[in-house]
């Protein structure tokens, strides 16, 4: 028997939601075999609105137009500051139930709700 002390990778499905009519499903994180390569967490890309961005890798960037202009939700440049727990997190990265930039409207309203789903 092997123990290790590595971490169990498992990652999560969350709606988006916003007032304007705004709703998309995201996945956070990644799976216990890649999530090292290949875990993704929301982020707002100036050219294509909210996309699922690989933050394994040392840069972020859009997967749909490759711009380095991306904004992790959770950042204060596109959601409102974490009040007491993040709804949405994978590592260092965090991002508040409410108080999200959505890609419709360009406000502010947009939450993240808990996981409806979680795979590995």
């Amino acid at each position: 028997l092997q123990i290790t002390s590595e971490r169990k990778a498992m990652g999560s499905c969350h709606h988006a939601i916003c007032e304007c009519g705004f709703k998309t499903s995201i996945r956070v994180g990644g799976n216990m075999r890649t999530h090292k390569e290949n875990s993704t967490f929301p982020c707002y890309c100036e050219k294509c609105g909210m996309v699922e961005v690989n933050v394994a890798k040392s840069v972020l960037e859009c997967p749909e137009c490759e711009s380095l202009k991306v904004t992790p939700y959770g950042d204060l440049a596109v959601s409102e500051p974490i009040e007491k727990w993040p709804s949405i997190q994978w590592g260092h990265f965090k991002a508040p139930g409410k108080g999200n930039l959505c890609p419709a409207c360009k406000k502010k309203t947009m939450a993240f709700g808990g996981s409806y789903l979680m795979f590995d």
